[in-house]
């Protein structure tokens, strides 16, 4: 049976997670989903992209661990707040005035300036890599049955490359729409279901989604959310599964290629994933991994297009799977390199996640990363509705509301109303905005130090830690908050639940 949905206006209620009670306030669901208006865009353009090259190093940035705590009394926000902005003048040492970072608007050629930034940085990048492979190659740290199969995998896409004007149109349509698809598993179901909670479900929609999901094998549903988790936790951290701080490289594929360290495996410990163990969805695929992912992925696929398309099994297995899931993987791997490197940080300063509409494009709406990181909670991971901003994955959420199949989708806007009126008042008062620590390699090429000296195993770069910090880092973590954080510079966590 379907659950009752309240559809008053501004109807106040409460509402118990497994990531941290949640202060939920109804709104009307009115301009949702519509262009915004041109106050809203006044709104955004104000603000202020922080520029990450400041040199400035801060160990305690590098190598803490963010404890985040979701709370909705009015006294202790209070408190939150004061202990968030003592947090961030410790972060960076280097400061500038808002009025003269409001001077930077977040405009169109400011977007387009990260896209030519992401590519000017190629041979860098390339470097970096090269210099992460053999460091870790010489530390015997390689993880080698997820290299040997990535190997296998990637050969195999390159040579469907090679074979596609010999496919079928069918087979090659085939693929780019289960491509499409397969990406929904990922963004509308590991990511905005089951990693945030973000909105709720109903039983045929999440097993169409873990169906989807097991397309593009990217580990149980189960690990996938319980890594997002950390990261969220952890953003950026020593503990970060993914950490951007560590390279490109790293954050993009490389992470997967060389064994977890002690702080990583400290932090999953420590993550609520109680709802995940009792979604029966969810356990089931679990239960099956990883031979029903790489069955769904690596055959599956193929047997569709020889049956229907009338195409080869050679065809069929190098194109339709192995080049269909490459492309996806790096895709989603974008958003924890390039959306992490690249763009403009108009919500939240502090944060070295960015808006980056080139990683939206190849996701279908995730490269809005700088406001997911402020809000994880909201459904749409952006601010505005799908007519503003590329964003697939929540025409889809609200295609399968509008068929009654989900409901509580969770909104933002009141929060980041809040937020962007007190950053408004702070800018007028002139208070003093902090600026970000500068990555390990800005510090570097400061120095006039080669990219490639910048190791990523934590080792070079301002990342050093003796065995002390490990064990305090590592306490840290084991007494940190175990449930996702969805509270950010001391706002609370006030959604909005579209009906």
């Amino acid at each position: 049976m379907m659950p009752s949905r309240k559809n008053d206006d501004l109807s106040t209620v409460v509402s118990s997670s497994p990531l941290g009670d949640i202060s939920i306030i109804e709104e009307p669901n009115h301009n949702s989903d519509d262009a915004p208006s041109s106050s809203l865009r006044h709104r955004r353009n104000k603000t202020t992209p922080v520029p990450l090259c400041t040199v400035a190093s801060s160990k305690k940035q590098l190598m803490g661990v963010k404890s985040k705590t979701s709370d909705t009394n009015a006294d202790q926000l209070n408190t939150n707040n004061n202990n968030n902005n003592s947090q961030k003048e410790n972060i960076a040492t280097t400061t500038v005035s808002s009025s003269s970072a409001s001077s930077t608007k977040t405009t169109p050629s400011s977007s387009l300036s990260s896209w030519i930034l992401m590519f000017q940085q190629l041979p860098s990048t390339v470097a970096e890599s090269l210099a992460t492979v053999r460091y870790h190659y010489q530390a015997d740290n390689i993880h080698w049955i997820t290299t040997i199969f990535m190997t296998f995998v990637h050969l195999g896409a390159l040579t469907g490359i090679w074979h596609l004007t010999s496919c079928t149109k069918e087979t090659l349509l085939f693929t780019f729409y289960t491509a499409v698809f397969s990406g929904f598993g990922i963004t509308v179901g590991a990511h905005r279901l089951w990693a945030h909670r973000t909105y709720v479900a109903s039983w045929p929609v999440r097993f169409f989604l873990m169906l989807v999901n097991s397309t593009v094998y990217q580990g149980s549903i189960y690990k996938w959310a319980k890594d997002h988790r950390v990261h969220h936790s952890h953003a950026e951290t020593i503990a970060d599964p993914h950490d951007a701080g560590r390279g490109f490289f790293f954050a993009h594929m490389g992470w997967m290629f060389v064994n977890r360290t002690p702080e990583m495996i400290a932090a999953g410990r420590a993550v609520d994933i109680s709802d995940l163990r009792a979604d029966w969805i969810v356990m089931l695929q679990k239960r099956s991994d990883p031979w029903f992912g790489l069955y769904m992925t690596l055959v599956f696929p193929m047997q569709l297009v020889v049956r229907y398309c009338g195409e080869t099994k050679f065809n069929g297995f190098f194109v339709a799977c192995c080049l269909r899931y490459v492309y996806m993987l790096h895709a989603t791997w974008m958003v924890n390199s390039a959306a992490h490197l690249w763009g403009d940080h108009p919500y939240d300063p502090m944060s070295y996640a960015t808006e980056n509409p080139f990683v939206s494009f190849l996701t279908g709406g995730e490269g809005w990363h700088n406001y997911h990181h402020k809000y994880p909670y909201d459904y749409a991971c952006s601010e505005f509705g799908v007519s503003a901003q590329f964003n697939p994955s929540k025409l889809f959420i609200d295609f399968m509301a509008k068929l009654g199949l989900v409901w509580g989708r969770r909104r933002a806007q009141s929060a980041w109303e809040l937020n962007r009126k007190r950053r408004d008042l702070d800018d007028t008062a002139g208070v003093v905005v902090p600026v970000l620590a500068a990555r390990p390699w800005h510090i570097a090429a400061s120095n006039s130090s080669p990219v490639a000296n910048v190791e990523c195993n934590g080792e070079k770069g301002g990342r050093k830690h003796d065995e002390e910090k490990e064990d305090e880092t590592t306490a840290s973590l084991s007494s940190s908050s175990s449930s996702v954080s969805l509270e950010s510079d001391g706002v609370a966590a006030v959604g909005a639940i579209v009906n």
